[in-house]
């Protein structure tokens, strides 16, 4: 991630909702964390959820998720419980395969020809127009984490970009207070991969590590694989994210 795309009030704001993220321990922490991050990007409703994986890479059909609400409506909420459109939303399929940020615009597309029949424009007769979701699929403990922001505004790469560098933590967090951390992996770093850890976190690439720690390029890519493998993390962010909840690095 090219952090100079963000300003610096950007930077300082993302960089305390990731502290929050990381010092979070309750439910209405978490909501707070959703409203700071809400204020950053924009929209109307934010929203969070947390579900068991079935075997297909899919949400479980044994149990409904939780969800975390700070403001969506709640007509809408019942109707998308009772008709449990959790299984059907293509945001929610989207989450499942990538564990990324994404714009809802760019998914719809995406899943254009397998779009329920009416499922968006009904969201929109709620105010759910346009949207912004990250989330990860951990498929080691098959949960799933979403972290949802919508309204009648457009979002655009950068919201998305935001969202991106927060949804780690953010899932971290909710794992911790829904007492599923403690399935998070607790194995040692050598000194090195803790060293190129923080060089990550720096939003170094492993081209830049390479030189700053005078090594190939190639061992660093094979520190980055170790540490991803050991973590139990999905990708860079991710491992990041699970080692600042651990104090395998600093902020």
């Amino acid at each position: 991630m090219d952090y100079r795309r963000f300003s610096k009030n950007e930077l300082i704001k993302i960089l305390e909702i990731i502290q929050s993220a990381v010092a979070c321990r309750s439910e209405g922490e978490l909501r707070r964390i959703l409203v700071k991050i809400q204020n950053l990007v924009g929209g109307d409703y934010n929203i969070c959820g947390i579900g068991e994986g079935d075997t297909d890479g899919s949400l479980s059909k044994r149990a409904s998720p939780k969800i975390i609400n700070n403001n969506y409506p709640l007509e809408w909420l019942r109707r998308y419980n009772d008709m449990r459109f959790y299984h059907i939303d293509p945001i929610v399929w989207y989450n499942f395969q990538y564990s990324d940020a994404q714009l809802w615009e760019d998914t719809y597309r995406l899943y254009a020809g397998r779009l329920p029949r009416g499922f968006v424009s009904e969201s929109r007769d709620f105010g759910l127009i346009h949207g912004v979701s990250g989330g990860i699929y951990d498929q080691r403990i098959r949960t799933a984490t979403i972290f949802t922001f919508s309204g009648t505004n457009r979002f655009d790469e950068h919201h998305k970009n935001i969202l991106s560098i927060l949804t780690p933590h953010l899932h971290q967090a909710l794992l911790r207070i829904s007492n599923l951390s403690e399935l998070s992996s607790t194995q040692t770093l050598t000194k090195r991969e803790r060293e190129i850890l923080q060089w990550i976190k720096e939003g170094k690439t492993n081209w830049e590590i390479s030189v700053i720690l005078d090594i190939s390029e190639r061992t660093v890519k094979f520190h980055v694989q170790n540490i991803e493998r050991k973590l139990n993390a999905v990708n860079k962010a991710h491992a990041i994210a699970i080692a600042c909840d651990q104090r395998l690095v600093t902020l």
